[in-house]
């Protein structure tokens, strides 16, 4: 059997990646067994004829019992794919892979950038995996990530990188595109990481230099008050055309990338930036941090130093078209990473 313990997986990049390999392994395949984080109920309707769900409530005690079922129920014949960063609990008796998605549970400097609760958790969580890790297959996506995890826990890992295609997928009910509303656009939650303050002030700079390119950003109204509040503010005083769409559903996302003419990316870490593959499925050029994350996955057509705000609004300035070359990975489908992953084993899960 299969099982893809994903306990805390319920938003963002991690929840893509989630469903697209669960459609992966649940045709043609037997036998898949999920535990899935509770906020994800009405989400998975397609797939509960195929699956079998245990639904886990973001609480200790329902995580804690869920570990506990985890352990008394796994035999040595099983496979078990936990999603989430974070090895299980107890020891296991059947053949554990490790996905490794958040690169702030190693990352001390940009895990700097949050508050004191937030660095406490995720230090709790590098502890848990350098203590655990050691007895299961850890995986990454990027090599940098997988330098980044020798670092911290001496300990080696594979890189399998896939990417859900989103524009193959929904370019079967394509629609004419629309003129280019957006010059720039950036797909990002609002975590300090993501380095939408050092953006906001790249746009300023470049209204003070009469230079005015439009900016869409997609930050949700509840969690992101203080960086909205910025924004408006700039745009009240310099007239920068700074807008927000916020997070909806995979469909918006897709017409956000289809009416802009360019991406960019500040993020200061990132384990895969999945955001940087979905743009490049759509032919846009692309503008981001010079740091490994970035051309782990894709070549930009222009970069910049994402701790200065000048920097960014020097590289918007000489934005144009250049010659590319090809990044160091390649990405999979998650049907071949599926493949790849118990082809490492040589075996079909079926049963």
């Amino acid at each position: 059997m299969l099982i893809i313990y994903a306990p805390n997986v319920n938003t963002g990049g991690g929840k893509v990646l989630l469903f697209s390999i669960i459609e992966a392994v649940i045709y043609g395949r037997h036998s898949v067994k999920l535990y899935a984080d509770s906020r994800l109920d009405g989400q998975l309707t397609d797939y509960l004829e195929r699956l079998c769900v245990s639904w886990i409530r973001p609480t200790f005690k329902s995580r804690l019992n869920a570990e506990r079922a985890l352990a008394t129920s796994i035999v040595a014949e099983d496979y078990v794919l936990c999603l989430g960063n974070i090895p299980p609990l107890f020891s296991l008796k059947g053949k554990v892979f490790v996905f490794i998605q958040n690169r702030l549970i190693l990352d001390s400097v940009a895990a700097s950038k949050f508050n004191l609760l937030p660095r406490i958790k995720l230090r709790v969580l590098f502890a848990v995996l350098k203590l655990l890790s050691r007895y299961y297959e850890l995986i990454v996506q990027t090599p940098s990530m997988k330098r980044l995890l020798y670092e911290k826990l001496k300990k080696d890992s594979r890189v399998l990188s896939f990417f859900p295609d989103i524009a193959k997928a929904n370019m079967e009910n394509d629609q004419p595109f629309k003129s280019h509303e957006y010059d720039f656009l950036y797909v990002a939650s609002g975590e300090p990481h993501k380095n939408h303050q050092m953006l906001f002030d790249a746009w300023r700079i470049l209204a003070e230099q009469n230079i005015y390119p439009t900016l869409c950003v997609c930050l949700n109204e509840k969690y992101s008050k203080k960086l909205l509040a910025r924004a408006e503010k700039i745009n009240a005083r310099f007239g920068t055309k700074i807008s927000n769409k916020p997070p909806g559903n995979q469909s918006k996302v897709i017409q956000l990338y289809r009416n802009s003419t360019a991406f960019i990316y500040p993020s200061l870490c990132e384990s895969f930036g999945l955001p940087l593959l979905e743009a490049q499925s759509f032919g846009m050029p692309i503008i981001a941090s010079e740091l490994d994350y970035v051309r782990d996955v894709v070549v930009p057509v222009e970069t910049f130093d994402p701790n200065s705000s000048v920097s960014i609004a020097r590289s918007v300035r000489r934005f144009l078209s250049e010659t590319r070359t090809e990044p160091e990975i390649r990405t999979i489908d998650s049907d071949a990473f599926m493949n790849q992953l118990f082809g490492i084993l040589d075996v079909d899960i079926k049963d």
